[in-house]
């Protein structure tokens, strides 16, 4: 075992690190590839890069070398060393009556393609690589195909020819022909004849550009130091040594699988165990509701390790996310948690095998993963909501709305009170759109604000008082303002004399909804909105509004809206108040469309049809 193994057994905290950005050595270069939900960290490392930067020289090397560069006249096409070497065996440029030879070079333009690319080396990247060092092999190995061995026969005269391997422009050629002869090291006169002969010990341009670097002999050709087959060979090595960091988990199933890889348990352990992570750090229930969307930010700060052992964790990351499904890279560095809803993360935390009731933070045990004051309907949760409300009532401490009906002295307290406070908040202050049989009013223009507007212009004032008109009834022609709109329509029968009928639960799709169906339903909603989220007129607004009727009875309201379209009926205003005062199930409410999807009822409920009503019970 290496010393780097022995250390990373002591690390404790290797699964874990809080990113900080990694410090990069000397070389490396960090690049951001697009993938399907966001962006991944390559880091190529040093050796990549400087294998780049030689490839990239050698290229452009025997690209800017001319045939009379290299010695060479009578090259049909060719106009460089490149071309000559990619020519080179090729069929079209043989001697007639030749064998076929190995070495086919066309593949070193796809090559080039995966050098010059800053993208994520994949399983075709390095098959391509891996096939052309193997052709490259064979032609080293083949001596009727390797450079350093081509035959040229001079005929010194009648009787006398000496064999030239490597190539032609010797001395010899240069008293014959005019032409300069090229350097000493170029050629071979000494290895004799022999198609399979294999002694020449020269070294030509095209030799040097393919198979330099492999001895420790010197190039003769600046720029042609390490051969392509040594380069490749080193890069081939190479490739599955670049790092890939900040994976985005992304996608439902994705999310939902990676809790099983080592440390991400661990991980989100040390989120939960931060009080930070929680609505209060002391406040009775709040301090044991989870704040979603804190929880939510601080996973987009963490980097979850893979631990080089940990195969598992290597085969899930690769199999979560596509992008890695083709990679070679051996080097998985760190992945994030992304774009997790609410709901998905409260089932994340529910499976991560903790004891929700136990679980300890900040000196205080137990999670609320909703709303206290809802959760408390939940059988599960019971037990923690007693050992909290025990320990609150101890200290002094219980809040109002967490007090039983005899508690709180006059009229009671707890929820009952809490209820009846909302009810006085907004008597009648929402049309009941759409709903004649209501006995309220029906506005000709649905919008508050647009109505005031309208009846200024109109020098119009409520009937009541002198404040602006905020209803102008088309059944009734009464125009009410805010503090008038209880008044009823005169031209229908008062609620406190008429005969009521009994209203059955709503008939929905799939089953009924009633008043404890729709507390589940608030529970699965993001408690934790956040208020400078900048795409609010994108989310969804779950309105449930509170009547009480002149004969003592109760009703419910409730509908889901698009943003802009709540904001028009009820007015801007009005939207905001019932926002910022929603309280229990009743008020408004922001969430999103997959919150909305993960609700069993909330896929029934139509977007922007008229409110529908409940009776309380």
């Amino acid at each position: 075992m290496g010393w780097q193994d022995i250390l990373k057994s002591y690390d404790l905290e290797e699964f874990i690190v809080k990113s900080k950005g990694s410090k990069k050595k000397k070389g490396e270069k960090d690049i951001k590839v697009d993938i399907p939900g966001g962006t991944l960290t390559v880091t190529q490392t040093a050796m990549i890069t400087k294998l780049q930067n030689d490839m990239k020289r050698w290229y452009e090397t025997c690209s800017s070398l001319k045939m009379e560069d290299i010695g060479i006249v009578g090259e049909k096409g060719n106009t460089s060393l490149l071309d000559f070497i990619m020519d080179h065996v090729d069929q079209r440029v043989q001697r007639p009556k030749q064998e076929t030879k190995v070495g086919a070079m066309d593949t070193i333009k796809d090559i080039m393609e995966i050098v010059r690319e800053d993208d994520i080396y994949t399983k075709e990247d390095l098959k391509t690589v891996q096939q052309f060092i193997e052709t490259l092999e064979e032609i080293e190995k083949d001596s009727r195909s390797n450079p350093k061995n081509i035959i040229f026969t001079e005929q010194h005269s009648r009787t006398k020819t000496v064999t030239v391997r490597g190539h032609y422009r010797t001395p010899w050629f240069e008293r014959k022909t005019g032409k300069k002869a090229v350097p000493e090291g170029w050629y071979d006169l000494n290895a004799g004849p022999g198609k399979t002969n294999d002694k020449s010990q020269a070294k030509p341009p095209m030799w040097q550009a393919l198979f330099n670097g492999r001895t420790l002999q010197k190039s003769t050709v600046p720029g042609l130091e390490r051969g392509l087959l040594t380069l490749l060979i080193d890069f081939e090595e190479e490739m599955k040594n670049q790092k890939i960091s900040d994976i985005p988990i992304v996608g439902k199933q994705g999310r939902e699988r990676v809790i099983q890889i080592q440390g991400v348990v661990k991980g989100l352990s040390n989120i939960l165990a931060n009080q930070g992570s929680y609505h209060s750090t002391n406040e009775p229930f709040k301090r044991l509701w989870l704040n979603v969307e804190n929880v939510r930010k601080q996973l987009n700060a963490f980097d979850f390790e893979i631990a080089t052992n940990d195969k598992k964790g290597v085969e899930a990351i690769r199999s979560l996310v596509p992008a890695l499904e083709d990679s070679i890279s051996e080097n998985l560095g760190a992945f994030r948690i992304i774009k997790i809803t609410p709901g998905l993360l409260r089932s994340v935390v529910r499976r991560m095998g903790i004891n929700l009731d136990t679980f300890a933070h900040g000196g205080y045990r137990g999670i609320f993963l909703h709303r206290p004051w809802t959760t408390k309907s939940i059988e599960g949760r019971k037990k923690l909501w007693e050992t909290e409300y025990k320990k609150a009532k101890k200290d002094g401490n219980l809040p109002r709305w967490a007090e039983r009906d005899d508690e709180g002295g006059e009229g009671g307290g707890g929820v009952k009170k809490s209820w009846e406070d909302i009810l006085k908040l907004m008597p009648q202050r929402i049309e009941p759109m759409k709903n004649p049989a209501a006995g309220l009013h029906m506005p000709s223009v649905y919008n508050k604000a647009r109505q005031a507007e309208i009846s200024r212009d109109k020098g119009e004032t409520c009937d009541f008082c002198e404040k602006d008109v905020v209803l102008d009834c088309r059944d009734c022609n009464q125009k009410l303002c805010y503090d008038h709109l209880n008044k009823p329509c005169v031209t229908r029968k008062s609620f406190a004399k008429a005969e009521r009928k009994e209203k059955q639960p709503v008939r929905m799709a799939g089953g009924e909804i009633s008043i404890s169906d729709l507390r589940r339903l608030f529970q699965e909603i993001d408690d934790d909105f956040d208020e400078e989220d900048e795409d609010i007129e994108k989310e969804l607004v779950l309105v449930v509004i509170p009547t009480m009727w002149e004969d003592g009875s109760k009703e419910l309201q409730f509908g889901v809206f698009t943003y802009n379209f709540a904001k028009q009926h009820f007015g801007d205003s009005q939207l905001k108040r019932l926002i910022e005062n929603a309280t229990g199930i009743a008020g408004a409410r922001l969430v999103t469309r997959e919150d909305m999807h993960e609700i069993s009822f909330g896929r029934k409920l139509k977007v922007n049809a008229p409110m529908q009503s409940i009776n309380i019970e």
